[in-house]
């Protein structure tokens, strides 16, 4: 798709859900779980049909190394051209840095 090569799309839900329904409840549903969770990312310099990262068979916790909310940030502003480590102003004077602790993801872009 020629759009995708110029427009970056980015996925994400806010938690991920616990691997086991939670049977304390009445409802029996699945808890707010923050160690797993999906993102999916796309378009611009992205290289499409691959899967970074991976739970463990309980889907309890990630399988190998983590990637946090700040790589993938720092990842999809690498992506759009924009350099993670911006530092901004406040209007105190105090610097902000757009990503601080964000690695890109080397392999979506290989």
């Amino acid at each position: 798709m020629a759009w995708l090569d110029s427009t970056a799309v980015l996925v994400s839900g806010e938690f991920g859900r616990t691997p086991k329904i939670n049977e304390r409840s009445a409802e029996g549903g699945r808890d707010h779980y923050p160690r797993c969770m999906f993102m999916l990312m796309g378009g611009g310099g992205v290289r499409g049909g691959q899967v970074i990262g991976e739970s463990d068979d309980t889907a309890s916790a990630p399988r190998h190394n983590a990637i946090s909310p700040d790589d993938v940030a720092a990842s999809f502003y690498h992506n759009l051209g924009i350099d993670p480590q911006t530092e901004f102003s406040a209007e105190t004077g105090r610097s902000i840095t757009l990503v601080r602790d964000g690695k890109i993801i080397c392999d979506l872009f290989a």
